[in-house]
């Protein structure tokens, strides 16, 4: 048996060469870059389920004039949330304090007619029974 040739190490040129990172990684996350990058930027398959399936409402929604050129789309009503705020310093909804432009009117614990009125008013029919020793003195 001839004896096992072994390469001699002083022959040998080590590799400096500087690799790109794609190298060192598994072929799963390459297939995920590439397919990534391949597609335009904002593309369904970089989204959520969520925003791909508003995503294709949005497209079935889309019109084109005879050129080519996108047609503007109208919201649809149920995705304009409505808004109800009531402004605290004069008690009107559909504004905040911060735009209040009602300088006149302003809110206050000791006027009734500005007040927001949260106690329970006892009816007529019902008495207030005070122990006499918490009414003394």
């Amino acid at each position: 048996m001839p004896p096992s040739k072994l390469p001699d190490l002083d022959n040998i040129i080590p590799d400096t060469t500087i690799k790109p990172k794609d190298m060192c990684r598994g072929t799963g996350l390459l297939m995920k870059r590439r397919t990534k990058s391949a597609s335009e930027p904002g593309a369904l398959s970089s989204r959520t389920a969520k925003q791909r399936r508003l995503a294709s409402e949005h497209m079935s929604l889309l019109q084109y004039d005879e050129e080519g050129n996108e047609l503007p789309v109208a919201k649809p009503l149920h995705a304009i949330p409505k808004r109800t705020v009531v402004c605290k310093l004069c008690g009107e909804q559909g504004h905040m304090k911060k735009t209040c432009k009602k300088k006149e009117v302003r809110m206050s614990l000791d006027d009734f007619d500005t007040h927001l009125c949260t106690e329970l008013i006892p009816e007529e029919e019902e008495t207030l029974l005070i122990p006499g020793s918490f009414a003394s003195v």
